[in-house]
């Protein structure tokens, strides 16, 4: 079960452990997706999928908080941060945007990947680690000579051994 730290961010004290008693403080852990959904939120970034990521929910209708964000650590932890306007929102994410980042870029990086991959096998008909003639000519014909090399090594191998 996930362990989580509520915290509010302003712009001039920084962060402060929001009270247990608080009327905004998370009152079952379990659902909280739900929670916020029903509170009337709803994401505005989301990389929950990424340890250090960070996950924004934003609501026109608080009266205190119209942001709130997870943002999970590793070991199963999550800080919950309620931020009270817009400003403060722009500064915390200006200083705190940045996690999750990496992980966003993998996901990224390896869907371009799994793209090129299966555009190069569409357009030569084989796995990009192998060659063809189109794909690289100089390494194609460097395996042609050594496929011929070998076919001569092997006839006259076999020459040999048939003359007495």
């Amino acid at each position: 079960m996930t362990d989580y730290h509520e915290y509010t961010w302003r712009l001039v004290d920084g962060w402060q452990v929001l009270p247990s008693d608080h009327p905004d403080a998370l009152p079952d852990k379990i659902g909280v997706c739900d929670l916020f959904t029903q509170r009337g939120y709803s994401r505005w970034e989301d990389d929950a999928a990424a340890i250090g990521s960070m996950e924004i929910w934003t609501s026109s209708d608080h009266p205190r908080f119209p942001y709130f964000c997870f943002v999970s650590l590793p070991g199963d932890r999550c800080l919950t941060v309620w931020i009270a306007d817009d400003l403060t929102m722009l500064e915390f994410y200006r200083v705190y945007g940045q996690v999750g980042e990496l992980g966003r870029m993998r996901t990224q990086l390896e869907y371009i990947g799994e793209v090129a991959q299966k555009l190069f096998r569409a357009q030569h008909g084989h796995d990009p680690s192998g060659m063809c003639r189109e794909c690289d000519p100089f390494a194609y014909e460097q395996w042609q000579k050594r496929r011929a090399e070998a076919r001569a090594r092997k006839v006259a191998a076999t020459q040999q051994g048939a003359t007495p």
